[in-house]
């Protein structure tokens, strides 16, 4: 069960949400591993840039509709837990497990949250694509020995809830965008 969806936020994850979050990333970490642990299986399952362009669509797809779910069940105003930070919470509980790392990035100028702002090269470059309408920009990297997709998929106001911590917005408007580190072979 989801929780109480009527449940008033105290601006800290409700156990509904922490439920929907666990089985979240259960159910990615068990449908790419087979069941295994996710660390093991990350460090296992490097991918040529074609398959992590193909698993960022498939994380692009589960983070988007959950968050999109999150925000219509739980959020009620503008005061109590937000969709992004239940996505932020998301983003950090895969990428402890070793999975990848995820992370909003604001294109609006104005970020809800400071840790939101793009903070290198690659995420400077995405957000200035993404503001002048691409919905996808990516980039193969190296650092040190190791090789990365980095990759940032467009994130609008999708509706009307959205508003509620997005004042002045209207739907179809860019907030930012969703910015992905996936491991290559």
């Amino acid at each position: 069960m989801l929780g109480d969806p009527t449940m008033k936020s105290t601006g800290k994850i409700v156990p509904g949400l922490t439920c929907v979050a666990m089985s979240l990333g259960i159910l990615f970490a068990t449908s790419l591993s087979g069941g295994e642990k996710a660390p093991a299986a990350a460090e296992s399952a490097r991918l040529d840039p074609e398959q992590a362009r193909r698993e960022v669509r498939m994380l692009d797809d589960l983070y988007k509709t959950s968050i999109v779910l999150i925000n219509d069940t739980f959020v009620t105003d503008g005061n109590g837990l937000s969709a992004g930070e239940a996505g932020r919470e998301i983003f950090a509980a895969m990428r402890k497990k070793g999975w990848h790392d995820a992370r909003l990035l604001d294109a609006t100028g104005k970020p809800r949250n400071d840790d939101n702002v793009a903070r290198d090269a690659f995420e400077k470059r995405a957000i200035e694509k993404i503001a002048k309408g691409q919905a996808y920009y990516d980039e193969v990297v190296s650092e040190g020995a190791d090789r990365y997709l980095r990759a940032a998929t467009v994130v609008p106001v999708v509706n009307d809830k959205c508003i509620l911590c997005h004042p002045g917005t209207k739907v179809g408007d860019v907030l930012g965008a969703i910015g992905y580190k996936i491991r290559l072979k």
